[in-house]
């Protein structure tokens, strides 16, 4: 989760990615919550410091891209994360995703992959397994 400091300094670059991510970090929303709702809680989540004019280029911002997208309502997972829920090395992560194994973004210079793409990754390697073990 970022830190008042960190959201601080983000605002301080206008680095919207940074911002956005840093709130969103705070909590954990439902898959089925809806973009508005999603962008109502994310907006209770900025910090009090934060001053009005950013406040509202913050909700513009995720008014645009939330309505093109419906990308609030994704759980974004870190490389660690990821490498963590399938016990494997960050190594073996940065390898799936630079082979197109697991969808992924750049936010800044870090690597964000949707928890959904990863849900989907295990059930193709059950499934992949499910078969070969038929076939043998």
């Amino acid at each position: 989760m970022a830190s008042d400091r960190d959201l601080q300094n983000a605002l301080a670059r206008r680095d919207i990615g940074a911002v956005v991510e840093g709130v969103a970090g705070r909590l954990a929303l439902p898959d089925d919550v809806q973009a508005d709702a999603a962008m109502s809680v994310l907006m209770r989540q900025v910090p009090a410091w934060v001053d009005t004019r950013t406040r509202e280029w913050i909700a513009a911002f995720l008014r645009e891209h939330a309505a093109t997208a419906g990308l609030l309502a994704i759980r974004w997972m870190t490389v660690v994360e990821v490498a963590k829920a399938l016990r494997v090395s960050k190594m073996t992560i940065y390898r799936l995703v630079h082979t197109g194994a697991l969808a992924s973004i750049k936010v800044g210079e870090t690597i964000r992959i949707p928890e959904s793409t990863v849900a989907a990754y295990i059930r193709a390697q059950l499934a992949e397994a499910a078969e070969v073990g038929r076939s043998a």
